[in-house]
């Protein structure tokens, strides 16, 4: 038996979820709003991370050693230290991704460069018709 089979509670089947299409593409799928505990391989020390999927999408994770509870530690973020002593970091929902439909670097890219050059068009439409609507009042010009 996998330990897929003991957290999904047989909530999933070949197809997918009985309501959707999604597959079982992890290791495991984590349960909205329950902490799930990861340990890590290790000869040392008991350490791992506390992981929970909330109903927002959001992520908890949270770094352990010896008991489960958080436990500070130096995160990082795109290489730099964002925080020395964080005990709860939490990964907010990307609502860019269409129905779970993840997108690659260069499709995020340009929704980013298109969403980028729609509020600009949209700014510069908008101080367009500032601009014209005082020009209009000085001149008593009408569309």
């Amino acid at each position: 038996m996998k330990l897929s089979d003991i957290i999904l509670e047989n909530r999933y089947n070949e197809g997918g979820y009985e309501e959707g299409d999604i597959k079982l593409m992890g290791d495991l799928i984590l349960p909205i709003d329950k902490e799930i505990v990861l340990q890590a391989e290790e000869d040392k020390y008991n350490r791992g991370l506390l992981v929970t999927n909330n109903k927002d999408k959001s992520y908890d994770i949270a770094y352990w050693a010896d008991t489960f509870e958080p436990y500070p530690i130096e995160v990082e973020i795109d290489g730099k230290s964002v925080a020395k002593e964080a005990k709860v970091i939490k990964l907010l929902f990307h609502p860019e991704m269409d129905e779970g439909k993840y997108k690659s670097d260069a499709q995020r890219k340009a929704i980013y460069a298109t969403k980028a050059e729609k509020e600009k068009n949209e700014d510069a439409k908008a101080n367009w018709e500032a601009n014209h609507s005082k020009y209009k009042k000085t001149t008593n010009e009408t569309d």
